[in-house]
């Protein structure tokens, strides 16, 4: 391939995927000076701030040149064009715009801003996974455009950022584990953000009558622990966890638990609430009360509405569970990963009071 001075390389990387980490270190190896610019991704959902998209690349690739796309990609490339046309010099730095096949189409279809502009200017290489798009033919004489042909793993950002929403526990290989340590630790894309039921949820809310409910209303939490933990040999206790199927909180993770019957003990509600939502079988007396909480619930908002939450804890060795009832899914987390989750309700205060009181 022909080295030029300048691959500018622009995208939300909302991750940085292994795909991206792919054509930047091609980059890297083919140009003599590569700018990656970031641009902004307010309408995506579950997305990460500017300084976190910052972080993972700059976690990967340290001295890369990394910038802020404030404008519109031909504006963007005018302007690194500029800082290089000066004085007497007037030296052409030779850019490269390096996009995907999406955006090539887009451009093609005059969607960009000035795209004919673009075209006409600057040459763009493209990275054509497995697309089956002619270039000669298809193009012909317009532009300076063509393929990259280089094995790039075919990833989506917006498919990661969903399932990591979904899934807490994620482990898949579509970012590296240096990013997924990243995400982890400051907590990005776990239903931080659920845009999705935003609209659902409000309605919702409009629509609950305290009145036909109990007051007050008494609700139990369990913590159930499978105590497989072996510390000598890296090994960790789980925590049981639901995935709610319905509002409040729908789709988040959650401790199980549900509301106690007319007369029904603490004890008694808990074992009911595990078997119908996990399929668990606990006894009244393997359950330990833990303490009352007013619970942080967006039904706390609407006057009338009275309720008290009972935590409790169990612990045991138990076998596989699977969701039902209330619960679209149900999962043994690792007790570290429980914790970074951000869980419904109130439940990661309940998590961390268990952890206080039995020293776990």
């Amino acid at each position: 391939m022909e080295r030029k001075k300048i691959a500018v390389f622009g995208g939300a990387f909302d991750p940085l995927t292994v795909g991206h980490e792919a054509i930047i270190e091609y980059l890297l190896d083919n140009y003599p000076e590569v700018h990656v610019y970031l641009t902004e991704n307010d309408e995506k959902r579950y997305n990460a701030s500017f300084q976190d998209r910052y972080a993972m690349l700059n976690i990967r690739f340290p001295k890369l040149k990394i910038y802020k796309q404030s404008s519109r990609t031909f504006d963007t490339l005018e302007s690194v064009y500029g800082t290089y046309v000066t004085g007497s010099e007037n030296k052409d730095p030779g850019i490269d715009l390096i996009i995907g096949m999406d955006e090539l189409e887009a451009l093609l279809a005059g969607k960009w801003k000035d795209s004919e502009k673009l075209i006409g200017k600057y040459s763009i290489r493209v990275f054509n996974r497995g697309r089956n798009f002619n270039f000669h033919t298809e193009l012909g004489d317009r532009g300076d455009i063509k393929p990259i042909f280089v094995n790039v793993p075919d990833v989506s950002s917006t498919a990661v950022r969903s399932d990591m929403f979904m899934n807490p526990m994620y482990e898949g290989t579509a970012v590296s584990p240096q990013v997924l340590g990243y995400i982890f630790q400051h907590g990005l894309y776990h239903q931080d953000n659920p845009v999705t039921h935003w609209t659902a949820e409000h309605q919702e809310l409009a629509n609950y009558k305290p009145g036909d409910y109990p007051k007050p209303s008494v609700t139990v939490t369990s913590v159930v622990i499978n105590g497989i933990g072996e510390p000598t040999i890296g090994r960790e206790d789980q925590v049981l966890l639901v995935r709610r199927k319905r509002w409040p909180f729908a789709g988040y993770w959650c401790l199980p638990g549900g509301f106690t019957n007319p007369h029904e003990p603490i004890e008694n509600c808990s074992c009911r609430e595990l078997n119908e939502e996990t399929g668990l079988v606990l006894y009244p007396n393997q359950v330990h009360q833990l303490k009352v909480y007013i619970p942080e619930d967006p039904r706390e908002s609407v006057p009338g509405h009275w309720a008290y939450d009972v935590g409790v804890y169990a612990r045991g060795t138990f076998g596989p569970v699977k969701g039902d009832d209330d619960a679209a899914e149900a999962a043994w987390f690792p007790l570290s990963v429980a914790r970074r989750t951000h869980l419904a309700f109130h439940h990661n205060k309940i998590l961390e009071d268990y952890i206080a009181r039995t020293g776990n």
